[in-house]
């Protein structure tokens, strides 16, 4: 007698059973590939349910057939005494070994899986968090056609303003109400704050290295043998410190030679 000849009922229930662990089984191993800490806390709580299933009913399998074997040596063993001369014998025998399904613990296995689902389900990062938020310009565009509005409203105060005063036919009354509308379009787009334009930062100041001057040119040595050749040169008179003048054309001393 084998694990297989249990009831019909409980095998298909079994079976049952053992098709659902199975697919917690697989849906664990999915979640497992995650690679991260909340997907593995979510996989250890499908697993855990669907392996432990597996394991006790390997065990229930393994110990019922045990019980069969150990029951079928019992009934042979009890057949081959005499129930007269051994029955001390029989009676220390008690009775065959009973087959006892292992103790499941459903309660602890569940409370362990919730808590393992719980926890990684916390701890997996959300998708709208991890996006960083960029600023939109479309802050800007509040302000701009505000302005535009603005000065659409300036450009029909304007106009509505002229046409009252070029008006000489109309009555006090329309020129009261444009007048109020005027006033009101101002005040309305006066209050609407309009955002100055960032200021560029200053440009550094750029410093100029002097240029040094150019040293002056040194002046040629001019000699003139005598008062002809200075004359005959352009040069006459010389006066003391210019190229070519020497004590000797200036015969007189008074500081001009060639005279």
């Amino acid at each position: 007698m084998s694990y297989t000849t249990q009831p019909q009922s409980q095998r298909s229930s079994s079976k049952t059973k053992t098709v659902f662990a199975w697919i917690t089984i697989a849906v664990g191993i999915i979640l497992l590939f995650s690679g991260e800490i909340g997907g593995i806390l979510l996989a250890a709580a499908f697993i855990m349910p669907g392996a432990w299933w597996m394991w006790c009913e390997a065990q229930d399998k393994k110990h019922y057939n045990e019980a069969q074997e150990a029951a079928a040596n019992h009934e042979q063993l009890r057949k081959l005494l005499d129930p007269q001369r051994d029955s001390l014998v029989l009676n220390s025998m008690g009775d065959a070994p009973q087959f006892t399904p292992v103790n499941r613990r459903w309660p602890v296995v569940w409370l362990t899986a919730l808590v393992l689902f719980i926890a990684g389900g916390s701890l997996i990062p959300e998708s709208e968090s991890t996006l960083d938020t960029e600023p939109t310009p479309t802050s800007a565009a509040p302000t701009t056609t505000s302005t535009g509005s603005e000065s659409t409203s300036a450009a029909t105060t304007t106009t509505r303003t002229s046409t009252t005063t070029n008006s000489t036919h109309s009555s006090a009354s329309p020129s009261t109400t444009t007048t109020e509308e005027t006033t009101a379009g101002i005040a309305k787009f006066a209050d609407i704050p309009v955002e100055e334009p960032a200021q560029a930062p200053a440009p550094e100041p750029v410093i100029e290295q002097p240029v040094p001057a150019a040293p002056a040119p040194v002046p040629a040595r001019v000699y003139y043998a005598n008062c002809s050749e200075a004359r005959a040169a352009g040069a006459a008179p010389i006066y003391e410190g210019q190229p070519g003048y020497s004590r000797k054309l200036d015969r007189d001393g008074d500081g001009i030679a060639c005279e």
